[in-house]
């Protein structure tokens, strides 16, 4: 059982991804405000973090990098409307997918980032797969504001 903490400003999209990764067996915590994620991280200890970067107030780059320099072994995975490509800046996290309601690929790749949180030596970058929108891991077979603790 794996704790992931959710970031996101809509409160049905919270909900709809903790509901699946509860079904998957994992704890989540769902935050809706920036200004208490990063107390939430600190009280919560996630194994991987979930973020949305753009908010009703725009895009939030500082708490990304702010995440990454406090907490490097936590992984954090994009989920967002925007590609990579269009914005190099994503780079500083572990991996992204693309917005959508479906969450084979989401899961997929919490799957991944978990794994190489337990094995370290074994961490590799994402690459972007051939042809595709996709981002994928080596390894991988697939292109891969209250607080609430599912």
């Amino acid at each position: 059982m794996k704790k992931i903490l959710i970031f996101d400003a809509y409160p049905a999209i919270r909900q709809l991804l903790a509901e699946e990764l509860t079904t998957e067996g994992h704890v989540t915590m769902s935050v809706g405000k920036a200004e208490i994620l990063k107390e939430s991280v600190a009280r919560f200890e996630p194994d991987l973090i979930v973020l949305d970067l753009y908010t009703r107030g725009g895009i939030l780059w500082d708490l990304l990098e702010d995440l990454k320099s406090r907490y490097p072994a936590v992984p954090v995975l994009l989920f967002t409307a925007f590609h990579p490509q269009e914005i190099p800046r994503f780079k500083q996290a572990d991996g992204w997918v693309q917005k959508s309601f479906q969450f084979e690929e989401l899961k997929e790749k919490i799957r991944v980032l978990l794994a190489q949180r337990e094995n370290p030596s074994a961490f590799r970058q994402p690459i972007l797969a051939k042809d595709s929108n996709q981002i994928g891991f080596p390894g991988s077979s697939s292109s891969a504001a209250l607080t609430s603790v599912h």
